[in-house]
Order: C-alpha cells, then structure tokens, then sequence
C-alpha cells in the first residue's frame, strides 16, 4: 500500500514539473500517460504587460478615507501602492517607485501613497474600491480622478515613470 501511494506522489510530482517548464506552449500529460490539455505559456514579462487596465472615474463615497479624499483634493495625479512587507514582488516594486518618486521629472508633482495591506485600519476599504485581490497592486490616478491604469505584480521603475510622464501630460 505503501509503494502505491508513493508511486502515485513521485507520479502527480514528475506531471506538475513537466508543467513548469519554460515559456511556449506545453503538452501536459495525465498519471496514466493520456496526452492531456495543450497551455499556451505567455512570455511577456509582468513588467510589460498590464495585469488589470480598466480606465475607470474614481467615486469618493462616505467610505473612502479621509487622507484619500484629501489627496483626490488636490487636483494633482496620485500613485496608489498596496504592498505587503513579507511579499517579494511589493518589496521590489517598492524600490522601483522610490526610484521613480526620486526622479526631479515627478517629485512636488505627484502625490504618493503607499499602503500595506496588513495596515488594515488605514488600507481595508481604499483596497476594497480599488478591486484588490493581488499584491502589489499599483495604480496611476489622473489630475481628475481617474484611474487610467492599474498594473498587479511586479512593474519596473521604466514603466512606473512612463505612466507618471503619461499622467503629467495630460494634466
């Protein structure tokens, strides 16, 4: 009994590396060696390529926190940040929007805010507006309230400045 269940673990552990290989597509095989679904893998790199992009109108409601509303206020462009310190991904787009936040092109010009979501009196209900589901969660609100991209996983310092120098022109 034994030999059987350690067979069908070693089994279930060559089928799930099989499906773990490079980008392209891969032909996935079933325990009893039945070709099983083809995946198209995608190769673009999460830096590239948006995770979620719904240009949308940001509604303050009496929900949305005060420091939000202050910032909505404002009339200038916002970087919003959910993050979680434990997380690798938030750590690394972190550093990369502090890069972008240091460039003289964006600074005074744009308001920032960066919220753990483990900071669960300060980030509960901007992230409950804002669809958060993943970690991180980076979107680029213009001068009148919009959210015209959102972006979830990992994003270089590149395409964070690209979206500051898109926000700033439209100003």
């Amino acid at each position: 009994m034994k030999e059987k269940a350690l067979l069908a673990a070693v089994l279930v552990g060559l089928v799930t590396l099989a499906g773990c290989g490079g980008g392209g597509t891969t032909q996935t095989t079933s325990p009893g060696g039945v070709p099983g679904t083809t995946i198209e893998k995608s190769t673009a790199t999460p830096a590239t390529v948006p995770r979620l992009e719904v240009p949308r109108e940001y509604k303050v409601t009496e929900k949305t926190p005060q420091f939000f509303r202050e910032a909505i206020e404002k009339k200038v462009p916002i970087v919003v940040l959910f993050y979680t310190l434990d997380d690798t991904a938030s750590n690394l787009v972190r550093a990369e929007l502090k890069e972008a936040v240091g460039d003289p092109n964006y600074v005074d010009k744009v308001v920032y805010i960066a919220l753990d979501i483990k900071d669960y009196e300060k980030s509960a209900r901007l992230a409950e507006e804002f669809g958060v589901g993943l970690i991180p969660h980076l979107s680029f609100i213009s001068s009148d309230g919009k959210v015209v991209k959102e972006y979830r996983g990992y994003v270089d310092s590149s395409i964070i400045k690209q979206n500051l120098h898109n926000l700033l022109q439209e100003q």
